[in-house]
């Protein structure tokens, strides 16, 4: 027997019949339910009332709960544009500063059992730091397994073939998966996170529950445009868990992505593997050494020497190494402000200072690589709209390259540099802004306008010396110091002196007597000047042979083999005696090569003189 309601509906043109179960009754899928005063449908009929039509509903299953949970899900590629969430609230997936990742893309995977087209597989791993204004992408399984790398600090794309050890560098493309118009996406916005997306509840995917979040979008770029265009509508999907490590801090909560899909015209599956967060840096994330050759000129030594007072310090040092490793290498970057490609070792070693009561030292060796060219820091402006420069630009003569131009435009202190003009081959003109600075200047006729594009930094890139000289000043200051825990107790290491020499010595004694002091720089008042020298190693030979005075410095211009000689050591010299210049370096005396190294607590007797505010070992030599 069955209850029978009656309701009316379309302006009493249609009656509704509702047929429901009598008590007692039973339903042997969900016997709970037959509790209490509830009651079973049955039959639905409809009927119109001018009799055209009847239409009758028989119930032929019934439980108080859903027996297949995607029948309620809303269909992969669908996506309610504005949704804000359908399954309660929660703050969009935040992605951590500093990971990696390994990926596989499919093409066209099928949905249900179908199949939408042709499949295609990639297989690529991502490692990422914005912090380093980093970023790497490897291609494992290629036939080159080739290694890019985009270095947002210098504006310079590496491009390495790991089977053959071909490197290429270029400028950063202006459009790709982690930049836009050259600048660095962040962490979300790498994987196009934002607030557009809804939380739409939890799904079952790769053998895990995963909280799915969907948008509909228009900024997605299109890759058959080189990613100038972004398709007209694309709906995102992403499927994350929720992990909790344990750090130092405490227990952090991790978003870990599992999967990706993008449905456009085609669609595209990413499967995320191996998702983890990269705590500890270390040299080999994003070495560039592959690009650097084996000489004197590409790679300096910087010797770092930490005091330790008991061989316990030293003990727990050498029980913490990656951790001592990873807080040398960021003193380095940050205190010698260099781009983190340039760090392409970190050895650590203990040395023995060999008295007794001297304390013991450690000993952090690195391999530093020299800047890569100023230019790729910097792009033309192809459609011209400052042809010349302002009358208020600051201005080099005998600057022959752009490069030298560049150079000088990065490293101007008296404002920031902006953008350059080269002009006639041998004028530069420097603008504290993206355009010309004053009235034209109309004596030049050829020039190119080139403007700073790598602004998003976390360095400066200095040259070596210059990040040597930082270094210095930091250790001098008690800002280089390596900080290890010893239980909950904090021991301090602070570095008491570094050393930075080139390798290897490719002509032995008269090389080593030398530093290059700086690029691109002559002698403006020289107190010898010699033509006809041929190599960089004739004018150091002459130097170091010179009768009439002890040769200090020297100036080797390359362009018309001219060594310029003098008397005054390049720490003594000011901005009125040397002028940059375009193939010409200037060279400086070492006296380091007359002394043995012994690093550690090991002090001389009062007796002699001393001399306070020496900041320099080479100074001090």
């Amino acid at each position: 027997m069955c209850e029978r309601w009656l309701a009316c509906e379309g302006q009493q043109s249609v009656m509704i019949y509702y047929y429901f179960s009598q008590k007692p009754w039973e339903m042997p899928e969900a016997p709970f339910f037959s509790i209490g005063g509830d009651r079973l449908p049955v039959q639905i009929e409809v009927q119109f009332m001018d009799e055209s039509e009847r239409i009758q509903y028989n119930v032929q299953s019934f439980v108080p709960f859903v027996k297949d949970p995607t029948l309620t899900e809303t269909p992969r590629g669908e996506s309610c544009e504005g949704l804000v969430g359908v399954a309660g609230g929660g703050h969009v997936p935040r992605v951590p500063h500093h990971f990696t990742f390994s990926q596989e893309v499919v093409g066209n995977p099928q949905i249900d059992g179908v199949n939408l087209g042709s499949q295609s597989l990639q297989r690529i791993q991502v490692t990422y730091s914005e912090v380093l204004s980093l970023s790497r992408l490897d291609y494992p399984y290629s036939t080159n397994r080739l290694k890019i790398i985009h270095d947002f600090n210098t504006g310079v794309q590496y491009v390495i073939d790991r089977v053959s050890g071909n490197c290429n560098r270029t400028w950063i493309p202006a459009i790709t998966y982690d930049s836009n118009m050259n600048v660095m996406l962040g962490p979300n916005q790498l994987f196009h996170l934002d607030d557009s997306f809804a939380f739409v509840g939890q799904r079952d995917t790769r053998g895990s529950v995963a909280d799915l979040w969907t948008s509909t979008r228009s900024d997605l770029p299109d890759p058959a445009t080189g990613g100038f265009q972004n398709f007209p509508k694309a709906v995102l999907e992403y499927y994350f868990v929720t992990t909790r490590e344990e750090t130092p801090e405490g227990k952090e909560e991790i978003n870990v992505p599992l999967r990706g899909d993008v449905f456009v015209v085609a669609m595209m599956t990413a499967n995320f593997y191996d998702f983890s967060v990269i705590r500890l840096y270390t040299e080999i994330e994003f070495s560039v050494e592959e690009c650097f050759e084996e000489t004197d000129a590409d790679w300096s030594y910087l010797v770092i020497a930490f005091p330790s007072s008991k061989s316990s310090v030293t003990d727990l040092v050498m029980k913490n190494i990656d951790e001592f490793r990873d807080q040398v290498f960021s003193l380095v970057v940050q205190q010698g402000s260099v781009s983190p490609t340039r760090i392409a070792t970190v050895d650590v070693s203990e040395g023995l200072a060999g008295e007794v009561g001297v304390s013991d030292v450690i000993i952090a060796s690195v391999k530093l690589l020299d800047r890569v060219p100023y230019i790729f820091s910097y792009k033309p402006m192809l459609d011209e709209p400052h042809p010349v420069p302002g009358e208020n630009e600051k201005s080099f003569e005998d600057i022959e390259t752009a490069e030298d131009c560049a150079e000088l435009c990065s490293l101007e202190k008296g404002f920031h540099c902006k953008s350059f003009h080269h002009c006639d081959d041998h004028v530069c003109f420097l603008s504290p802004t993206e355009e010309s600075d004053g009235k034209p200047v109309i004596t030049t006729n050829n020039c190119s306008h080139w403007l700073e594009f790598a602004t998003n930094r976390s360095f400066v890139d200095l040259p070596t010396s210059q990040a040597y000289k930082q270094i210095l000043e930091a250790i001098r200051h008690g800002e280089f110091t390596v900080v290890i825990l010893d239980k909950e107790t904090e021991v301090q290491l602070g570095a008491s002196e570094a050393i930075l020499y080139r390798s290897p010595d490719p002509v032995g004694g008269v090389r080593k007597q030398f530093n290059l002091a700086a690029r691109r720089t002559s002698l403006k008042h020289p107190d010898d000047s010699v033509e006809k020298i041929a190599t960089l190693e004739e004018c150091m030979a002459l130097c170091a042979t010179w009768r009439a005075y002890r040769c200090e410095t020297f100036a080797y211009q390359f362009d018309d083999q001219r060594c310029l000689l003098s008397a005054t050591h390049s720490a003594d010299l000011n901005s009125t005696m040397t002028a940059a210049k375009s193939h010409s370096d200037l060279y400086d005396r070492t006296y380091l090569s007359e002394y043995k190294v012994v690093l550690g607590g090991v002090a001389l007797n009062g007796t002699g003189v001393v001399i306070p505010e020496v900041d320099h070992l080479d100074t001090c030599a």
